[in-house]
């Protein structure tokens, strides 16, 4: 099957205007988040800071979840309520492996770290939806 020039021409525009959107996306994402705010290595998720609450967005670029959640996560991260902060972990993006306190959570995966301890974790849209909310509304456990 002989394939047009116009057919051609037309999946490559498609190819890249969904490549384009792409990357716009993730530049925009990145633009808004301080580069002392992402987490490198998994090793160092429970050393980010010494003492207090702090969360842990894990997440991925090519992630439908983690798009669907982003305006909620970046809410949260400008905004700081009852001075929780959050760091952020792409999990393309970063030295190691998971440990074992991770499981096998995909992402979203939102984690919960206090006085320099891994205590919690939840995964998924709403739970990590709840669990912002809980935050912003200082009850966070």
């Amino acid at each position: 099957m002989k394939l047009s020039s116009t057919t051609i021409a037309l999946s490559v525009i498609v190819f890249l205007i969904v490549t384009l959107s792409s990357i716009i996306v993730v530049f925009n994402v990145r633009n808004r988040i301080a580069e002392e705010d992402f987490v490198r290595n998994w090793a160092n998720i429970t050393e980010v800071q010494e003492e207090g609450t702090y969360l842990v967005y894990v997440y991925a670029d090519w992630c439908p979840a983690c798009q669907q959640i982003r305006n909620d996560v970046l809410a949260f991260y400008r905004d700081e309520p009852s001075g929780i902060n959050l760091y952020y972990l792409d999990v393309d993006n970063t030295v190691g492996s998971p440990p074992a306190q991770f499981g096998n959570a995909g992402v979203p995966t939102m984690i919960v770290v206090e006085d320099g301890q891994w205590v919690n974790q939840v995964s998924g849209i709403e739970p990590v939806r709840n669990l912002l909310q809980s935050a912003r509304d200082g009850e966070l456990e």
